[in-house]
């Protein structure tokens, strides 16, 4: 998506601090930090991304002055449910498998990730891994809550 700069998917930077904020407005910059698995300083990063845009506002807590808030703006709020109708989407390419089916792809792409990450364990590839699983956990609940109803 265009408003979140190159390469930005929904799964990762910008679009992922988007997506947590829908779930709670308003929440530490620490604790934001400690959810997305980020370092303070690359969650810093892209929230001064973010800041700039209009998508959020960060302020000090009203308990702790030390503490940075972080809350979603209604600008932001737009791009998050713009960014999950795309999310949607590429989801529904997967429409034309049963249940079986998804349940069989979703193993596959776990021994392809098991199998990278047992050849390559000291590279980057231990944060592409926990975004992975991240991407299939939200995937299967998807799929699957849509073939419950």
């Amino acid at each position: 998506m265009d408003a979140f700069g190159g390469g930005d998917y929904a799964l990762r930077g910008q679009g992922r601090v988007l997506l947590t904020l829908t779930l709670q407005s308003t929440v530490s910059q620490r604790d934001l930090a400690t959810i997305l698995g980020l370092s303070r300083q690359a969650l810093g990063q892209l929230l001064g991304k973010l800041e700039a845009k209009g998508y959020i506002s960060r302020k000090p807590s009203d308990g702790d002055k030390r503490v940075a808030m972080v809350e979603i703006t209604e600008k932001g709020v737009k791009a998050a449910h713009q960014l999950h109708e795309t999310m949607q989407h590429a989801a529904d390419a997967f429409d034309c498998l049963n249940s079986e089916e998804l349940v069989q792809f979703s193993g596959y792409l776990q021994r392809i990730i098991d199998n990278i990450e047992e050849k390559y364990p000291e590279d980057e590839f231990v944060e592409r891994r926990r975004m992975m699983k991240e991407a299939m956990r939200e995937f299967r609940e998807a799929n699957f809550q849509e073939g419950e109803e």
